[in-house]
């Protein structure tokens, strides 16, 4: 994974999987982890992949800076800017499973969102990414 952007080397569904499970550290690419993956992160892989999908070549191409952007646009009827609602439909065709997850994540209750939100920009924090860098 290309530690400084994760979105530049997600080439299908899959691979923005394991970028996403990676970067929040659950699942078998990120083992390795000091404590069990909380229950948020865990629910925040496929919203955060569906996110990584948009931004990479397959999507919009925008990368890391329009994950960031995206992610606390929650509006499910705003697709003209970055957020979910633009990630569900970048994903529509190519990685259906993932937009779909976007659409469930947005029927979640406030604080339920709130907290996959949280765990979401903590595993792409610009410290995060620089610790993925220096250990990979």
């Amino acid at each position: 994974m290309h530690a400084a952007d994760p979105s530049f080397d997600v080439n299908s569904a899959h691979a923005a999987i394991a970028a996403a499970e990676t970067l929040l550290r659950v699942g078998r690419p990120g083992l390795g982890r000091d404590r069990p993956a909380d229950y948020w992160d865990v629910q925040a892989v496929r919203p955060l992949a569906a996110l990584l999908f948009a931004a990479s070549p397959l999507g919009n191409g925008q990368g890391i800076a329009w994950v960031r952007a995206a992610l606390d646009n929650v509006d499910p009827e705003d697709v003209r800017n970055p957020g979910w609602a633009q990630a569900a439909l970048r994903c529509a065709v190519s990685a259906p499973v993932l937009g779909r997850s976007v659409v469930r994540a947005l029927t979640f209750d406030a604080r339920q969102r709130d907290s996959v939100v949280a765990a979401i920009r903590a595993a792409i924090s610009p410290d995060e990414l620089q610790g993925e860098q220096r250990c990979g």
